[in-house]
């Protein structure tokens, strides 16, 4: 069992991970970051605690990928750095979000980059 949720917690890190890429370009696009990360917490349905909590995590994101964009450092550099500032914004939102919490902003992402490129997923494609 114990196996059965490392390999469940393992699968749903990698997608929080990877919607991080989904959600915080899209925080830090134009637009006021405050409202979207209102309508994400919204759609998430979070408690107000969790909303305050997912709040001050999110802009700590924008405010840490601003200041990587300034530095003077490769794209390889850089992209490393993205990478753990993800990594450490999926570990914020872990301690504050529930598995299906985890696994709805996953979702949420999964749709966005779908209709942000206008793709179909495998699926669709398959029944096509």
């Amino acid at each position: 069992m114990k196996t059965l949720h490392k390999t469940f917690s393992a699968l749903v890190l990698t997608g929080i991970v990877a919607s991080m890429a989904f959600v915080t370009p899209a925080l830090a696009k134009g637009g006021d970051p405050s409202a979207k990360i209102e309508r994400i917490a919204n759609k998430l349905e979070l408690s107000e605690a969790q909303t305050v909590s997912f709040t001050e995590i999110m802009k700590a994101q924008i405010e840490k990928r601003k200041a990587l964009k300034e530095q003077d450092l490769s794209r390889p550099e850089k992209r490393e750095q993205m990478q753990l500032i993800k990594a450490d914004t999926f570990e914020s939102l872990q301690s504050i979000l529930s598995e299906e919490q985890l696994t709805q902003l996953e979702e949420m992402r999964g749709h966005g980059k779908q209709h942000r490129h206008g793709k179909k997923s495998k699926n669709e494609n398959a029944e096509s």
